[in-house]
């Protein structure tokens, strides 16, 4: 059970690229209606590689 003063905090973890994150958009949509309070991050690959 979550208390009221404690806020929840979930992490997503989209590392497949630009088109499953794109994808992931309507999902997470529905995770900030679902949880309006809640911190929310997304964890993705950089843009860029380092060589």
């Amino acid at each position: 059970m979550i208390n009221n003063t404690q806020r929840i905090k979930i992490l997503v973890e989209l590392m497949h690229g630009i088109g499953d994150t794109v994808c992931a958009i309507p999902m997470l949509k529905i995770l900030r209606g679902n949880y309006p309070d809640a911190e929310i991050v997304v964890l993705t690959k950089s843009a860029v590689e380092n060589k």
